[in-house]
């Protein structure tokens, strides 16, 4: 997926998804909040440490996850 797009977002809020990995968050330069809920096949969530700039991470009911 093209991130690029959404260089300018702040916030992501995202219920029910089959994302396995968060490869490339790291990209949007401007995001402060970001959650999931429900990510029923979300495994791996490494990348996330890449953003220093994220303010508050809120993983909700992603059970598979291995990498926290």
């Amino acid at each position: 997926m093209n991130l690029d797009a959404f260089s300018n977002v702040e916030e992501i809020l995202v219920h029910h998804t089959n994302v396995q990995n968060l490869e490339g968050i790291e990209r949007l330069k401007n995001l402060r909040t970001f959650r999931i809920d429900y990510g029923r096949n979300l495994q791996s969530v490494k990348d996330v440490n890449k953003c220093e700039h994220i303010e508050m991470v809120i993983f909700n009911n992603c059970r598979k996850i291995d990498d926290f």
